[in-house]
């Protein structure tokens, strides 16, 4: 079942609207990342769309959330998180 997979990587741009569709019904938190114009209804329609500055047009940052300059930020932040998520996780 799709909602036991956390990262979906290499989706078309019809699967990716209709999978963020999908997962927003069953209530749940979606995230996608997109550059190209044809991304634009996946980023609209998700709860956080993220593209990157240096490769996205105009219509595809208005259409996110998140503008991201540097990628390896964004993958150390994230590890960053889940390393507080995970000792709040221990101490509780």
């Amino acid at each position: 079942m799709v909602f036991e997979i956390d990262v979906l990587s290499e989706v078309s741009v019809g699967e990716k609207y209709l999978l963020t569709q999908i997962l927003k019904k069953y209530k749940k938190i979606v995230c996608v990342s997109g550059d190209h114009i044809s991304d634009c209804f996946a980023l609209s329609e998700a709860n956080v769309g993220v593209t990157q500055m240096r490769h996205a047009s105009d219509i595809v940052k208005k259409s996110s959330d998140i503008l991201v300059s540097d990628l390896g930020m964004v993958i150390d932040s994230l590890q960053y998180g889940r390393n507080i998520f995970e000792n709040l996780r221990k101490f509780v």
